[in-house]
C-alpha cells in the first residue's frame, strides 16, 4: 500500500479504500459536468435536487465509483432522475384517484338526502288520483305532449298553477319539472 493510499479512508462498511480519495475529490472534480447533465434532462427546478442525490449515492458507494467517475456519475444521475419522475407520476395517479374518491364520498354523504327526497316524491306521487299518476307518467316518461296525453286519458288539461293563483284558486298536486298542465281534468 503506498502513502498515498493510506491517507484515503476505508469505506465504513466495507473496508474498501476508493480511487478517488474522498467523497469532497469526486465532487469537485465532477458536480458541475452533473449539474449541467440535470439542467438538461429534468430542468432547472429539479437539478440541484439531482445533483444531490447523485453525490448522496456516490458518497455510500465511494469504494465502488470506477474510473474516472463521471460515467458513473451521470448513469447514476439519469436513474436518480428516472426514480424521480417515476414517483412523481405516482404522486399525480395518487392525487387523481384521491380526487375520485372524495366525489364518491361527497356522492354518498348526500345519498340520504336525495333517499329521503325520493321518498317524500313517491309518497306525494302515491297520493294523486290515478289519472293524474297516469298524466305524469305518460308526459315525463313516455314523452307525450300534455294535449296528447290528455286525449290517451279522455280527458282536458287543467289550468296552469299560475292561473289558479290567479283565479284565487289553490291547485293541488304534485310539483314536478313538466309542465303543470300535467294535472289532467275529466272531461265531461
Amino acid at each position: 500500500m503506498n502513502p498515498r493510499e493510506s491517507a484515503v479512508p476505508a469505506h465504513p462498511a466495507t473496508g474498501r479504500r476508493s480511487r478517488h480519495g474522498s467523497g469532497w475529490a469526486l465532487w469537485e472534480r465532477h458536480a458541475a459536468r452533473v449539474h449541467a447533465y440535470a439542467l438538461r434532462q429534468p430542468g432547472p427546478d429539479r437539478a440541484q435536487e439531482i445533483v444531490a442525490e447523485t453525490f448522496l449515492v456516490a458518497w455510500q458507494r465511494l469504494a465502488y465509483v470506477p474510473g474516472h467517475g463521471l460515467p458513473w456519475l451521470l448513469v447514476v444521475a439519469r436513474n436518480t432522475i428516472r426514480h424521480s419522475d417515476r414517483s412523481r407520476y405516482r404522486d399525480r395517479l395518487l392525487t387523481a384517484e384521491l380526487g375520485r374518491l372524495i366525489e364518491l364520498t361527497d356522492e354518498r354523504a348526500n345519498a340520504g338526502a336525495v333517499v329521503a327526497e325520493r321518498d317524500l316524491l313517491l309518497r306525494e306521487f302515491g297520493a294523486l288520483p290515478r289519472q293524474q299518476r297516469e298524466a305524469l307518467l305518460l308526459v315525463s316518461w313516455d314523452g307525450l305532449s300534455v294535449t296528447d296525453a290528455a286525449r290517451s286519458l279522455d280527458a282536458r288539461p287543467a289550468p296552469s298553477r299560475s292561473g289558479c293563483k290567479e283565479r284565487g284558486g289553490a291547485c293541488s298536486g304534485l310539483e314536478v319539472s313538466v309542465p303543470s298542465a300535467a294535472v289532467f281534468l275529466p272531461v265531461p
